[in-house]
Order: C-alpha cells, then structure tokens, then sequence
C-alpha cells in the first residue's frame, strides 16, 4: 500500500487504523506499510525499547537478565522447570507473534543460537522447548526449557525433568534456596557466548 502524502500518514502501533489524506482505512494486522519504494513503517517501530513492558518486568528485569539485545531479553526463569529454564521476551509491546516487528525477527536467530549455545555448554540438554503461551502474561514471550533424560545436579540442587519425555508442566517446579537461584544465575550470566 503507498501513501500520496506521506504528511498525511498517521500511525498507531495500538490499532490498525492509519489515516491517509484524512479518509480513514482499517488495515489487517500487517508487519508494515509501504511508504515509497525506500521507506518501510513498521507498527512497532515507535516503540522504545527502554520502555519495559510488564512481561519482563515479572520475570525480574533487570536482577535476573542473562542477555539484553534491542529487540529481545533473555531472563533466568524465577521458577525453575527444569535446570536453566529461561523466558525470552520481546521488549515490543506485541501480545501477537503477527505483532512483532520484522527488525525483531531479524535479530532473532543470532538470541536463539546464543541462548541454545550457553545452555547447551552449560547442562548438555537432550532437547529444548519454546512456549509461547502468553495465556497470563500478554507481551510476546518464550518459556524456553531445556529438556533432559537424566537429573542434572547444579547449584547443590537435583533437578529431574518430572514429564520427560512428555510435554513439560510449567506448575511442576524444582525448589531452590535464593543462594542457589542466585549461583544458578552467576553459572549462565559467567558461560554466556
């Protein structure tokens, strides 16, 4: 879609209303409109990410970040499924996946690989999963929980993944001493690629 007056072009990250030439469009949930052929509007692009949203705020930002990139967080998790469960937050205010911007994703694959890399090096999972369930905390996130056969023992704690090789129960919790979060933590925050 191009806009005649770029002037006249007015856009909320909150709807999907865009005012052009003042007649008034409902657009679907697009990623970004097409200004000219060298200027693209994402509709989160006027977003600051400094601005925290409530989702990283739960999960204890800034105490628990183990990496902070411009678009994405990564948290430990402050209960722990299984050993080194994260959440991976997107710093936009999107509560969709269609809502996250394209510079988000771009920049996604390089937060996964280091993600996967520390936790790999770290508790030599077996497999890992991502929860996007967003069903309590709105803005776009990841339970990411790295999936193991056999108990791993980190921080003085005997973590079992109780629903190996089941999908995994986010209620199901290994308890831990604030100390050995915090030890937990110090293990990722140290070994981060």
């Amino acid at each position: 879609m191009r806009a005649k007056k770029v002037a006249d072009l007015i856009l909320s990250c909150d709807a999907t209303i865009v005012w052009f030439n003042s007649s008034v469009k409902s657009l679907p949930p697009l990623h970004s409109i097409v200004i000219n052929e060298h200027t693209w509007i994402s509709r989160c692009d006027n977003l600051a990410d400094n601005e925290l949203n409530e989702t990283i705020k739960k999960f204890g930002y800034p105490e628990n970040v183990l990496a902070e990139h411009e678009h994405w967080v990564v948290l430990l998790r402050p209960q722990q499924v299984t050993a080194g469960s994260v959440v991976l937050a997107c710093k936009q205010t999107a509560t969709s996946l269609a809502d996250v911007s394209p510079t988000a994703y771009s920049e996604l694959p390089g937060v996964i690989g280091s993600l996967e890399a520390t936790l790999k090096r770290c508790f030599e999972f077996n497999k890992i999963n991502y929860l996007a369930l967003m069903m309590v905390d709105k803005e776009v996130h990841f339970h990411v929980l790295p999936r193991y056969s056999a108990p791993r023992q980190i921080a003085g704690v005997t973590f079992v993944d109780k629903t190996w090789p089941k999908p995994a129960d986010l209620s199901r919790v290994t308890e831990m001493s604030h100390t050995q979060f915090k030890e937990l933590y110090r293990l990722l925050k140290d070994n981060w690629t």
